[in-house]
C-alpha cells in the first residue's frame, strides 16, 4: 500500500481532470541553500524596481522526471500508483548540482553534473514506461529556480542570480525516493512519495 492519505483523492469519474507530475523532491538542506539563492536574487530585483516574482508558479524545489499530465478518473490514478510501485524497484541514486544555466532566456535553473545524467535519464525512461506516459520532449534534468517571468526581464534575473554570494554549488543530492505531485488550488502539493529499491514482494 502506498503511504498517502486516500481521503485526498476526491477525483470523480466525470471528465474533471487533475494534473500530476513525477519528480525528485530535494532534501531540506539542499532546498534551503537554493531557497537562499532565490531569496537573494529576488531581493536584488526588488531593489532595482524589477516587477518579477521569480518563483511564482513553481512547485517545491524538485527535479522533474515526468512532465505534468492530466488524469480524469480514480481508475487512472490507481494505474499511476501501480506504476509508481514498479518504479520503486529502481535503485537509489545520487546527482550533483554544479552551477547555474538557463533555457531560452525564460528559465533559470540549477545545472546537473554531466556524470549524473545517464542514471537520471534511465530513471526518466523507466518512469515514462511504468506510468504509461508518452513524452517526445528532450529530457534535460535540471532544478528550476526562476520561470514565468517576462523575457524582457531575463538579463536582470540572470544577473541577480549570478551576483549571488550564497555558496549553493556544488552540492550532492541523494535520491532515496520519487514524488508524485498534484495540482491543488493553483499550487503543486505532494500527493505520494515512493521510496526506491522496494521489493515487488511484500
Amino acid at each position: 500500500m502506498l503511504e498517502q492519505d486516500r481521503a485526498s483523492r476526491s477525483m470523480e469519474d466525470c471528465g474533471m481532470g487533475t494534473r500530476y507530475f513525477l519528480g525528485i523532491h530535494l532534501p531540506k538542506g539542499a532546498a534551503d541553500r537554493l531557497w537562499m539563492l532565490q531569496t537573494e536574487a529576488q531581493e536584488k530585483l526588488t531593489k532595482q524596481g524589477v516587477d518579477v516574482k521569480i518563483s511564482q508558479g513553481l512547485a517545491p524545489l524538485h527535479l522533474t522526471l515526468v512532465s505534468p499530465f492530466e488524469i480524469e478518473t480514480t481508475k487512472g490514478i490507481d494505474q499511476v500508483e501501480r506504476g509508481l510501485a514498479l518504479i520503486g524497484n529502481v535503485q537509489p541514486l545520487t546527482f550533483s548540482l554544479v552551477g547555474l544555466d538557463h533555457f531560452d532566456d525564460e528559465v533559470v535553473y540549477a545545472k546537473i553534473g554531466d556524470h549524473c545524467l545517464e542514471e537520471l535519464r534511465a530513471l526518466h525512461n523507466a518512469a515514462l514506461y511504468y506510468l504509461g506516459r508518452d513524452n517526445h520532449r528532450h529530457f534535460t534534468p535540471h532544478v528550476s529556480l526562476a520561470r514565468q517571468f517576462k523575457t524582457k526581464y531575463y538579463e536582470q534575473v540572470w544577473d541577480a542570480f549570478q551576483a549571488s554570494k550564497v555558496p549553493a554549488f556544488p552540492m550532492e543530492i541523494q535520491v532515496p525516493a520519487v514524488t508524485l505531485y498534484e495540482r491543488k488550488a493553483n499550487e503543486w502539493v505532494v500527493h505520494t512519495t515512493m521510496p526506491l529499491a522496494r521489493s515487488l514482494v511484500a
